[in-house]
């Protein structure tokens, strides 16, 4: 847990780094909207953030995260709020399934409905596993749903 907080700080404080091209009059308003701790009235904006940033409490971290995720003021490039979402997911609760749970969704599932085209389908596989392990995670997927007798597009 410990490491997931560090990792969380470092993506948060990068987050507030590069709220530097705001005005200070923005910043002044943007940060309460990001429950960051106020701001210092005096010095530069990196001096200002800095000071912020140093009174950001651990506890305070996972909410400031998710207000940048949800805040239309603040441009994460698609890396960091990726990033972040992982970060926030890894500090937060794990919460567990089941395996007879898992079974009764993956019976409960229609796949004609969600694969339309079974080649595609496992192509994308292919791209987003390895060539090797999408045969891994697609036997184990078929071994699931056995009794829903997957079939490929004609």
């Amino acid at each position: 847990m410990a490491v997931d907080l560090m990792r969380l700080r470092q993506l948060v404080q990068k987050a507030v780094r590069d709220l530097d091209f705001h005005t200070h009059r923005a910043l002044d308003e943007l940060c309460p909207r990001l429950a960051l701790p106020p701001l210092p009235p005096d010095g530069s904006k990196r001096q200002r953030l800095e000071a912020c940033l140093a009174s950001l409490a651990d506890e305070d971290l996972a909410r400031t995260a998710q207000l940048f995720l949800g805040e239309e003021r603040v441009s994460l490039s698609l890396v960091d709020r990726f990033a972040l979402e992982d970060a926030l997911a890894e500090a937060g609760p794990v919460v567990e399934i089941p395996g007879k749970l898992r079974r009764e969704i993956a019976e409960a599932l229609d796949l004609e409905t969600l694969v339309y085209r079974a080649d595609r389908f496992e192509r994308l596989l292919g791209r987003v596993f390895g060539r090797d392990q999408w045969v891994i995670l697609l036997r184990s997927l078929i071994q699931i749903i056995a009794p829903r007798r997957w079939r490929p597009a004609r």
